[in-house]
């Protein structure tokens, strides 16, 4: 598994209350295990603050980024 996974599954854990998202979980639905607009908004917040970048608009949709995975394939493409 790679560093971006490992970084957005911290941040997730972190911030979805109650969450223990683990590596087999990867494409599982973050909805599924309790994120919200709220919760989607400070996920984007914690990884913008840890990276020093801005996601862009058309990445700050819910479906697009909905799995630990595509928000790990969303930040490896910003920081590369």
């Amino acid at each position: 598994m790679n560093d971006k996974v490992n970084e957005v599954l911290n941040i997730v854990n972190e911030v979805i209350e109650g969450a223990n998202v683990d590596e087999s979980m990867i494409s599982q639905d973050l909805q599924e295990l309790g994120m919200d607009s709220i919760t989607f908004v400070k996920i984007i917040i914690e990884i913008e603050d840890n990276y020093d970048i801005e996601i862009p608009d058309k990445y700050l949709k819910i479906p697009d980024m909905n799995t630990v995975e595509k928000i790990a394939e969303v930040l490896a493409e910003l920081t590369e």
